[in-house]
């Protein structure tokens, strides 16, 4: 695994909690609808018993897997923090910048005050310093 995958692993976990989120906010909408569990020509007001299990069910699958992304985010969150830490000054900045308070290229060149050609250039040698840091074992 590359450094910039290690590294983007953090906006794949946070994009896989917002889709579970989002997921267990339409479940709690469909839910919440007396009317989506109707049976048939069947009138009652509230949801048969078995559709709105499996909606319950499904809910506290997800928030469940929602508990594990998290943790996984945080650990690797910090596992990232720790090793960006070993970096040196520029190249830390922009580390941090790129995957953990993800930001673009451009908005990172305007916050460090260089041009956009310049943090790419200066991102890709944060990469390289970063590879090397990886390799080391705690």
């Amino acid at each position: 695994m590359t450094a910039k995958q290690y590294l983007e692993q953090l906006s794949t976990l946070d994009r896989m909690l917002s889709d579970k989120l989002d997921q267990i906010y339409q479940l709690r909408i469909t839910a919440s609808n007396p009317s989506c569990c109707m049976d048939g020509e069947r009138v009652q007001t509230s949801m048969s018993a078995d559709k709105m299990a499996d909606i319950v069910a499904k809910i506290i699958m997800l928030e469940e897997e929602c508990d594990t992304l998290q943790d996984r985010y945080a650990d690797l969150r910090r596992t990232i923090i720790t090793k960006t830490n070993m970096l040196t000054g520029k190249h830390k900045d922009i580390i941090r910048k790129r995957y953990i308070e993800k930001k673009s290229i451009h908005a990172i060149a305007q916050d460090v005050g260089i041009t956009d050609r310049g943090v790419k250039k200066a991102h890709k040698r944060a990469l390289e310093e970063f590879t090397k840091i990886m390799q080391i074992r705690y």
